[in-house]
């Protein structure tokens, strides 16, 4: 077996056997790697290179968006609804507008969520229940412009 195999088949491995919390946070740390490419290609005037990157970290944004269980989720799935359709708004401001600023934010965001979601996958079963993600005042600082902000409660 060579070594590209071998690493394919680790990585298939490795999703195949995840939680949802790690596969959530797999899931961000590759709309991440297309978003950081995104900026580079912003700061170098490669608008198709940006653009592709852009929508792969998109369609990762709208998997995940799809996949929050508002039935059961309650006020927790409504802010990661609104900071992912926040995040899907910027990276089409920062494809209209070839805006670096706007591929930085949504850098941040991801980046802020990826850490959340990694404490809870390597968080331990608790007693009473699974820890609790709070997205705050993600919704409403979204909608105002302002950096929304994810914080954990363990």
């Amino acid at each position: 077996m060579n070594a590209t195999r071998a690493e394919a088949l680790y990585r298939e491995t490795g999703v195949e056997t995840a939680t949802k919390c790690r596969l959530v946070q797999l899931l961000l740390a590759r709309a991440l790697e297309h978003a950081r490419r995104a900026h580079d290609h912003c700061l170098a005037g490669r608008i198709e290179e940006r653009f592709r990157e852009n929508s792969e970290a998109a369609a990762i944004v709208a998997v995940l968006r799809g996949h929050l269980d508002m039935a059961q989720g309650g006020e927790i799935a409504r802010s990661l609804d609104a900071l992912y359709g926040h995040v899907s708004r910027m990276i089409l401001r920062a494809d209209l507008g070839s805006d670096a600023t706007a591929i930085a934010h949504v850098i941040s965001i991801l980046t802020d969520l990826e850490q959340a979601w990694g404490a809870l996958a390597a968080e331990p079963a608790r007693k009473g229940g699974a820890p609790a993600v709070s997205a705050g005042s993600a919704a409403s600082a979204a909608g105002a412009g302002e950096r929304p902000r994810l914080s954990l409660r363990l």
